[in-house]
């Protein structure tokens, strides 16, 4: 049986969006009165992927724009060709 991919919690959600925002671990943890190690664990577990992926929704840079694999590759492509 395939392993089933977790939906991740609203919490979880916000933890990473703050990773995409590149802030620290500790940074989230404290906006978020939450332990370093538990923010780092979120972190981790979409890394391995075990979240659902599309629940999430797309990441995004710091700037606010929105990333998904394929545009950013294309976008380091243009930018390594200049």
């Amino acid at each position: 049986m395939p392993n089933q991919k977790k939906k991740p919690s609203q919490e979880t959600l916000e933890i990473l969006k703050l990773y995409d925002k590149r802030l620290e671990d500790k940074e989230i943890a404290k906006r978020l009165g939450l332990r370093p190690a538990s923010v780092r664990a979120r972190k981790a577990h979409r890394t391995m992927e075990t979240y659902d992926l599309k629940a999430m929704g797309p990441k995004v840079d710091s700037s606010g724009l929105a990333l998904t694999k394929n545009n950013r590759l294309a976008i380091e492509k243009e930018l390594m060709s200049r």
